[in-house]
């Protein structure tokens, strides 16, 4: 069992991502939008970089190496964009390495010394305390290797201010709070990413209410309620970052609070328009239609569900289309209960503007847990192409289904060539194109949003 993970392991760093698919049933690469970043990350093993996002017609023209660290520029789903130091730029498999928040090679010196080592040494102390408080400010530090203090690091002014009980974190909020209007609180509590990712690790009050304090997460911009001065210090304590007496040393402890002029300026969202949805029920399946007035999605739209109200995306359950004039959407196999709906303006891993709340109530039997369910493919081949069908046991698939490819048993998604289908209610595929002669291997999977659930059987078929 071993050896034949091992082998599995093998076969994804030689082939780490296939020819990709976008739509229901078109096979290509390229065919993702691509995202800039600005970010390192670590390849898991050996991994090759390529001209091109896809694995046909793209020559190997480096090979990243287990545990190096390396620049992303650009993403697309399934791959990075890496930078070398020489300047030279490649694709290479993002399931297959690790994202870092910042550079931190370490390549061993004939001295027995890392570069990381070294470079601490020649660098002057102020080009070290710069580099640690841009890397954690905006964060809550809990001082691991002490007795746990905790530290608020003050975006504005980069210095760490000690936490000492609830009564501080109640004096923090009310003078490194920055005032918001009540139009900017609602686009932030809605999720929008060009307000929560221009206030990452600030504290902002609700000025035009009660004064309501809340802390935008530095690293996901997810935005939560200091209710008071004591929810405010455990709240926060929760979300820190543990950081070492060394790294510490690097930054200016404040042990009084003082007022901090704020950088920001008046807040602007993403932008100005809206989105209006409307729904219904019947049965156990929802039906949504939305109109956008006073702007254009470019990307789409992400129509997000939950049981709780103002589902947000990343986090909840979603259904993903990238046709700008996208306008409805049908949902299949909910429980039975209250779910409430958004429909979002998508920004490429984010959303901006969201609909009003929708909330619906569906009558019936809740749907079985996938975890116990089942899937039955079989397949003919006929001309050079193969016809599959599959039968779905036991449970929904809500985001619809990933059919898999390989000359290898148990193809993978992410790893291997696909056709994907949105609908949950698809039960049928067909491929050609293939080599007559050759056996492929077929898989059905639940698609769960960037990678797969539950599986079907392998089915291996040889194309006439």
């Amino acid at each position: 069992m071993k050896k034949a993970l091992f082998l599995s392991l093998i076969g994804l760093f030689l082939m780490p991502i296939a020819t990709l698919a976008h739509g229901d049933g078109y096979t290509g690469c390229e065919q993702d939008p691509v995202y800039e970043r600005d970010f390192y990350a670590i390849p898991n093993l050996g991994l090759n970089l390529r001209t091109r996002a896809c694995m046909s017609d793209s020559p190997v023209i480096h090979v990243l190496q287990k545990g190096q660290e390396y620049k992303v520029i650009a993403e697309t789903d399934g791959w990075y964009k890496i930078r070398l130091d020489n300047g030279t730029t490649g694709w290479a498999g993002s399931s297959l390495m690790t994202a870092t928040t910042s550079n931190t090679k370490s390549t061993k010196l004939s001295n027995g010394y890392s570069t990381v080592q070294k470079e601490e040494k020649e660098v002057t102390t102020d080009a070290a305390k710069e580099q640690v408080r841009s890397r954690v400010k905006g964060y809550i530090l809990l001082q691991v290797e002490d007795a746990g203090q905790a530290y608020y690091v003050n975006p504005d002014d980069e210095n760490g201010y000690y936490m000492k009980d609830g009564a501080t974190a109640y004096e923090m909020m009310r003078s490194f709070g920055l005032g918001i209007s009540n139009a900017d609180l609602n686009k932030i509590l809605a999720g929008n990413y060009s307000l929560t990712n221009r206030l990452r690790g600030k504290i902002v009050l609700a000025v035009h209410k009660n004064g309501e304090a809340y802390y935008i997460h530095p690293k996901d911009r997810s935005v939560h309620y200091l209710k008071n001065g004591q929810a405010a210090y455990k709240l926060m304590r929760e979300l820190s970052l543990g950081v070492s007496n060394k790294d510490l040393n690097k930054i200016t402890i404040k042990n009084k609070i003082s007022k901090v002029k704020s950088s920001s300026k008046e807040t602007v969202g993403a932008s100005d328009g809206t989105i209006s949805l409307a729904g219904s029920v019947s049965g156990n399946k929802v039906y949504l239609d939305w109109n956008v007035n006073g702007f254009t999605s470019d990307l789409g739209f992400k129509v997000v569900t939950s049981e709780n109200e103002n589902p947000v995306y990343p986090g909840n359950t979603y259904h993903y289309y990238s046709d700008s004039g996208k306008d409805s959407d049908t949902w299949s196999g909910l429980s039975a209960g209250t779910h409430h709906f958004r429909v979002c303006e998508y920004l490429g891993g984010a959303c901006g503007v969201y609909s009003n709340d929708l909330e619906l109530t569906i009558e019936g039997e809740e749907s079985s847990d996938s975890s116990s369910g089942s899937i039955s493919l079989s397949a003919v081949t006929q001309n050079g192409k193969v016809y599959l069908d599959w039968t779905v046991n036991g449970f929904y698939s809500d985001k619809g289904f990933k059919v898999v490819k390989s000359t290898e048993p148990n193809p993978v998604y992410p790893g291997d060539t696909y056709h994907y289908y949105s609908s949950p209610d698809k039960d049928a595929d067909t491929w050609s194109g293939l080599t007559v002669g050759e056996t492929y291997h077929f898989r059905v999977c639940e698609y769960l949003g960037g990678a797969c659930g539950v599986y079907s059987n392998d089915l291996a078929v040889a194309v006439e």
